[in-house]
């Protein structure tokens, strides 16, 4: 397979691949795209779909979604981070734990 040469399993999944990349950058991509989403409507000339795809709206839920599940794997991140330092620094006291080990049987 020569560097020119698509895997046919690339070739499956480049149009899957587009669709989230449009869908992510937001409504002008999906826009651009014309009518691989907005398809004509019956009727309709070059100048009503033109004010048709103008009109459109689209609800960015895909962008908000990755970037709050960006933020949250962060946040988890972090919070793994810290509880492995504390961990790490537990007890925070070596002397404490021998303390309490001999005067545990004593009365």
């Amino acid at each position: 397979m020569g560097v020119t040469t698509m895997h046919p399993q690339y070739a499956e999944g480049e149009s899957k691949w587009q669709k989230c990349r449009d869908a992510f950058d937001g409504g002008e991509a999906v826009k651009a795209r014309g009518e691989t989403y907005l398809p004509k409507l019956g009727g309709q000339n070059s100048d009503d779909y033109d004010a048709y795809l103008e009109r459109a709206l689209y609800y960015n839920a895909t962008a908000r979604l990755l970037k709050r599940a960006g933020k949250y794997a962060r946040s988890v991140s972090k919070s793994h981070c810290q509880q492995r330092r504390i961990a790490a620094e537990w007890p925070p006291h070596q002397s404490w734990r021998g303390d309490s080990r001999q005067t545990a049987g004593r009365s």
